[in-house]
């Protein structure tokens, strides 16, 4: 915290301490009620830019807060959400549950990705002259070393960014539109992708029914044919009595 602190313009220096709490634990304030064992009370799931504190739902009340959410088990924000607090470009983003994040830290790195190349296994030896020119053209994290998977990218997280570039992070209008016309551009095709997945379903749905229709048609023909073999079929050769 204190390398960050030492980085950032005095305005930020808040992001060192949301990038170094932790997060979703029981709130102190709101306890299950009765203090049960067995019942989960609020989760700390937002910082306070003002305190530092992290703070439950219950907490928040009209206070200026970051929400934070998971993703494998590590600590994103929504772009979105931060885009207007400080400059968030060149971080690398994903897209989760429909909306674009950057991780607040560095995490672990893959296996055999960092440090010598004696660490890698066989399966990756194997791999790495095929996937040395898709490599070439990755760049990685300027402080971490972590393999981005945007050549646009220069940091993995904002704890990264802040480490190496945060007197830059000053939040600007050019910054916050740019991170806002990317992250829309993320939800309006994930949006449109998930309409699309839908629209197919409903698709292959109507044509399992029609097919189950058309399946029952043939028995009910079938059930008719038979009933009129048992019961019109030919009168045996002796004729009427």
């Amino acid at each position: 915290m204190g390398e960050l602190d030492a980085r950032l313009p005095p305005e930020l220096r808040w992001i060192a301490a949301l990038c170094s709490s932790s997060y979703f634990q029981p709130c102190e304030r709101h306890e299950p009620a009765g203090g049960k064992e067995k019942e989960k009370g609020e989760l700390t799931n937002f910082f306070a830019r003002d305190t530092g504190e992290t703070l439950c739902p219950s907490c928040v009340g009209g206070r200026d807060v970051v929400q934070i959410r998971r993703s494998s088990y590590h600590d994103v924000v929504r772009v979105r959400d931060v885009c207007r607090l400080f400059d968030a470009r060149n971080i690398q983003t994903y897209v989760i549950n429909g909306a674009r994040v950057v991780f607040l830290n560095e995490r672990p790195h893959p296996r055999g990705k960092h440090g010598n190349g004696a660490t890698q296994n066989r399966d990756e030896k194997k791999t790495s002259a095929s996937s040395s020119a898709a490599g070439a053209r990755r760049s990685s994290c300027r402080k971490c070393s972590r393999t981005l998977q945007s050549d646009t990218s220069r940091y993995c997280s904002i704890a990264c960014k802040a480490g190496v570039a945060g007197a830059a992070m000053e939040p600007s209008e050019e910054a916050a539109r740019e991170a806002e016309a990317e992250s829309g551009g993320a939800e309006a095709s994930n949006r449109a992708k998930s309409a699309g997945e839908k629209s197919e379903k409903r698709e292959k749905s109507g044509g399992r029914a029609a097919a189950a229709a058309a399946k029952r048609k043939k028995r009910e023909m079938e059930d008719v044919d038979a009933e009129r073999g048992g019961f019109g079929g030919v009168v045996g050769k002796g004729g009427p009595p």
